[in-house]
């Protein structure tokens, strides 16, 4: 129950990141250090405390991270921080949905944008939204499919 409720704790925190990323596309430090104390929680609550788990968990955070470097921020290291932190967070599994579900709203997004001339293909976007969608995905999508 303690695990849940540090869950939900921590996407209150990625949501209140997300309103900030969208509106100004960068965040402070300070929100990393949180979000980074409240990922240790989390991480500490957690039942499942396997190792392997948690490393595997951190690898699509460290890919964005190293991307970020490679392609000068195009995406940036914030969102990478960001998914670092989800990976720390939660296990595994949730992790690897979240991602997956980020990264495929953010193409339907960007694709809709495109299609409909609001965006070119050098616009850029807050990813962090996509990215809190996609541990909520995780999260719900979990009880809906043991319902």
């Amino acid at each position: 129950m303690w695990s849940v409720n540090m869950y939900i704790v921590f996407l209150i925190y990625l949501i209140i990141l997300s309103a900030i990323d969208a509106r100004k596309r960068e965040f402070s430090m300070f929100f990393c250090i949180a979000g980074f104390l409240l990922a240790v929680i989390c991480l500490w609550s957690r039942p499942d405390k396997e190792w392997l788990s948690i490393l595997f968990g951190l690898i699509p955070g460290a890919m964005l991270l190293i991307v970020a470097v490679l392609t000068e921020e195009k995406i940036g290291i914030g969102d990478a921080v960001v998914a670092l932190l989800i990976g720390l967070a939660y296990p595994f599994e949730k992790v690897f949905v979240a991602v997956m579900v980020a990264f495929l709203g953010a193409f339907l997004v960007s694709l809709v944008l495109i299609v409909l001339k609001k965006a070119g293909r050098k616009t850029q976007m807050a990813f962090v939204p996509f990215l809190t969608m996609g541990v909520l995905c995780a999260m719900i999508g979990d009880k809906v499919l043991y319902v």
